[in-house]
């Protein structure tokens, strides 16, 4: 993710750090998610990982210029030419988006890097949302996007995978299993150590949240009204929380 490996610097003073002996030199083995420890203490929270100020800055100007008091939300495509039936199926993502109140919900919308400049496709022509090229290009802008968010819509694709580690993000990313693609085979999920249907054990709190079915506008529509309901529960819980320490 880092364009050089001396990038990696500053962050192995970080106190999050894994595989815990990691230096630029390490090169012992290749890590899998299998490798991640299933005990959640202090020095094994992996939800550390957060966009550079100056990206911050760039993503809060854009947000806020547009934002006028509406909770944003982050739509990352899937539109690769490399094992499609895997894309975002964006008939199924014009049907639900168009059923959001404008006035509550501001959507950015971030495209496959290779189609971060094409026309917007045609599904979405008739939607109010916005699109934001930089972030399939720049990481530190998608992060950025990413943890500003009220909640991050994917499937599972390979740039959405840091929404696992980014401190306090909310997301709910479409994931499914198919025998005959190597890459969503059951097998693999198994050798990986993710158990199907369930969520991920290092994941931050309930608003990370994986959904084992196709992204059908029925799918979305149910995982976002039970999101809502989560959210709310879990800002109810904070405040009680807030109010009592205080």
């Amino acid at each position: 993710m880092l364009p050089l490996r001396e990038d990696a610097q500053p962050l192995t003073k970080n106190k999050h750090l894994f595989p815990a002996d990691y230096t630029l030199e390490y090169r012992d083995k290749t890590l899998a998610t299998s490798d991640l420890p299933r005990t959640r203490v202090t020095n094994h929270d992996f939800c550390s990982f957060s966009a550079p100020s100056n990206a911050t800055v760039l993503v809060n100007n854009f947000v806020q210029r547009l934002l006028k008091g509406r909770k944003l939300i982050t739509l990352t495509l899937r539109e690769y030419a490399y094992s499609p039936e895997r894309n975002s199926n964006l008939k199924e993502w014009a049907k639900f988006l168009a059923t959001l109140n404008n006035q509550e919900y501001l959507i950015v919308v971030i495209r496959d890097t290779y189609h971060s400049f094409d026309k917007e496709p045609e599904e979405f022509a008739d939607l109010d949302v916005h699109y934001m090229p930089a972030a399939s290009l720049d990481f530190a802008l998608r992060v950025a996007f990413y943890q500003t968010a009220f909640v991050n819509f994917s499937v599972n694709n390979g740039p959405t995978l840091v929404l696992n580690f980014i401190k306090d993000c909310r997301y709910i990313n479409f994931i499914w299993t198919n025998e005959k693609n190597p890459a969503i085979s059951p097998s693999l999920f198994k050798k990986l150590g993710i158990p199907i249907g369930e969520q991920y054990w290092f994941r931050q709190n309930e608003l990370q949240h994986l959904v084992w079915e196709n992204d059908s506008f029925e799918a979305i529509d149910r995982a976002f009204e039970h999101f809502l309901t989560l959210h709310e529960k879990h800002y109810l819980s904070s405040n009680e929380a807030n109010h009592v320490s205080e």
